[in-house]
């Protein structure tokens, strides 16, 4: 049962930070994405740990999954405040999945205006701190399960919850790139307008 739910929450997060590569742009280098892919099947058996553990959520859907089971409240004791149990925590709430829809619609509204070069500075600045936010939570969350549950993993399980904090972490450090590159779209768009207002076209 435990390692049903540490391959649940680590795809959860994996798959997270894997549309997080598309939604930003690009996608992830190859050989995160080819470990990625090795990795997230389960379909070995494998002898249950010797010592007692957390029960997993049956299925790691954060949109129609069943709510967290009472276990993991000590890990959302020690961060209550991470993105993940507003964002991709299991859940059966039907505020929580609209709220989590409603933002992801906003985001990519943001989003657009961020590529486009037509959004304003705050626009910018808004978009990338909220994805760095979610990139650390992720990251943090994943450090807090390997810490407390690390020793009961398979070096399989292990492995996921590693590649999930490389994946993030590889994510923030294009943050300062990806920021620069939409304020020099914004000045350049900001240019083209300004000439074709001199020119008196509307």
């Amino acid at each position: 049962m435990f390692r049903r739910w540490i391959v649940a929450g680590a795809a959860v997060v994996v798959v997270a930070a894997l549309v997080w590569w598309r939604y930003d742009g690009g996608p992830p280098p190859a050989p995160i994405a080819d470990a990625a892919m090795r990795t997230a099947p389960v379909t070995a058996r494998v002898e249950p740990p010797s010592q007692p553990v957390p029960a997993p959520p049956p299925a790691p859907d954060p949109e129609s999954g069943p709510p967290l089971p009472p276990e993991l409240d000590g890990l959302r004791e020690k961060i209550p405040d991470n993105r993940y149990w507003e964002l991709h925590a299991p859940t059966t709430d039907v505020e929580v999945a609209r709220r989590r829809a409603d933002r992801a619609r906003e985001l990519n509204v943001l989003y657009g205006k961020v590529l486009s070069g037509t959004g304003s500075d705050d626009d910018i600045r808004r978009y990338f701190a909220e994805r760095q936010g979610e990139h650390e939570d992720a990251i943090e969350i994943a450090e807090l399960v390997l810490e407390t549950h690390g020793e009961h993993m398979t070096d399989r399980d292990r492995g996921l919850w590693e590649l999930t904090i490389q994946l993030h972490r590889a994510r923030l450090e294009e943050i300062p790139r990806r920021t620069e590159e939409a304020f020099a779209r914004k000045r350049e768009q900001d240019r083209r307008r300004e000439e074709w207002r001199r020119a008196g076209k509307p």
